[in-house]
Order: C-alpha cells, then sequence, then structure tokens
C-alpha cells in the first residue's frame, strides 16, 4: 500500500479554478478539500494508494484586510476547515502594502493598497521535505503549478519518493517533467469533490 499526502497551495490552485470556472461561465463551485484530495489519489494510476493526510497552505488576511467582510468570511471558512480530521491548515499571510507611501491604505479603495502572500512557498516546501525525510508517506501531491517547487520535487526524486502533479485545466506548468504523473482535473471532476 503507498501512503499518499496531499499538499495543496490554495492560493495558486484557487487562483486557476477561478479563471477556469470563468472562462466556462459557470458559478465557481464550494469544494470539499477532503474529497478533493482523495478523488486526485483515486486518478492516480497506481494501484493500492492510502490518503494518510491533506495539507492545506493558506494564507490568512492582515488585520487591515480583516476590516472587509469579504475577508472576514474567508478566515471564518479557513478556521472552520481546522477541525476537519486527517486535514491540516497550514497559514501563510497575506500582508497589505499601500500603493503610495503618502496616501494611506483604505479597504474600501483597492487603488489604495496591494497585498503580497507570504510564507505559502516556504511552508509548502518544508513540510513536503521534512515529511519526505521522516517517511511519512510514499508520494506526494502537489496541487500547484508553481515552478518554485521544482527543487523540492527534484529531492524527492533522490529520496526515492513518487511525486504527483494535480492542475486546473489550462494551467501550464515547467514541474510536469519534474513529477512522476500529473493529473488535470476538470469540471467533471469537481463536481464530484463538492461539499
Amino acid at each position: 500500500m503507498l501512503r499518499a499526502m496531499v499538499f495543496i497551495d490554495y492560493e495558486n490552485f484557487d487562483i486557476a479554478l477561478k479563471k477556469y470556472y470563468k472562462n466556462l461561465g459557470k458559478a465557481f463551485p464550494r469544494l470539499d478539500y477532503q474529497k478533493l484530495a482523495s478523488n486526485i489519489c483515486s486518478e492516480i494510476k497506481l494501484d493500492n494508494i492510502a490518503l494518510i493526510k491533506t495539507m492545506l497552505f493558506v494564507p490568512e488576511p492582515d488585520d487591515f484586510l480583516l476590516q472587509d467582510t469579504y475577508w472576514q468570511n474567508f478566515k471564518r471558512s479557513i478556521s472552520g476547515l481546522q477541525s476537519k480530521p486527517f486535514l491540516d491548515v497550514i497559514s501563510g499571510r497575506f500582508v497589505t502594502y499601500p500603493v503610495e507611501s503618502s496616501i494611506p491604505k483604505d479597504i474600501k479603495n483597492k487603488l489604495t493598497y496591494y497585498k503580497v502572500e507570504k510564507g505559502t512557498d516556504i511552508n509548502i516546501a518544508s513540510n513536503m521535505l521534512t515529511m519526505a525525510f521522516n517517511n511519512s508517506y510514499d508520494i506526494a501531491v502537489l496541487v500547484s503549478c508553481d515552478s518554485d517547487y521544482a527543487t523540492v520535487l527534484n529531492t524527492l526524486r533522490t529520496l526515492g519518493k513518487l511525486s504527483s502533479l494535480a492542475i486546473v485545466d489550462g494551467q501550464r506548468s515547467r514541474l510536469l517533467n519534474k513529477a512522476d504523473s500529473c493529473y488535470t482535473m476538470r469540471e467533471a471532476f469537481f463536481n464530484a469533490s463538492l461539499r
């Protein structure tokens, strides 16, 4: 039995998923991340894969963003996921900065600030590698197209670990030749992963 762990880069995945559904002209789906991870594992063309853990890497909004109802609801929904069994939520940060140092940030005016994601990439890389070194899994499934993970996938290969990518239809990545397999997620797959 191959032990699988799924590592989801929430922001990378969320952006790709929104673009995919916008191109379809359809409403954005509400996904169950445990179902999503389980369904990805069932699509990998290997026998006897057991999903043992899903890790969701999410940037939490800073205090400035939490002035907005959207970000308050976002934080609440992420907090709700933290109580799910076999699912760990690892927090990074969204940090906001003023566009102009002379103009104060205004939550009602998106032209006055921008946000930067901090910590997610390093959290994913360190968790994938630490767990590989501790022999916590046999196959790592990465839900991201971020080419920053190329070195991580190369290191997993040298450790004798298998790796698989799960990408949203339409995403392109230089990681494809670094992983042992790749699965492209489409609408029917997402429909099977709804809450």
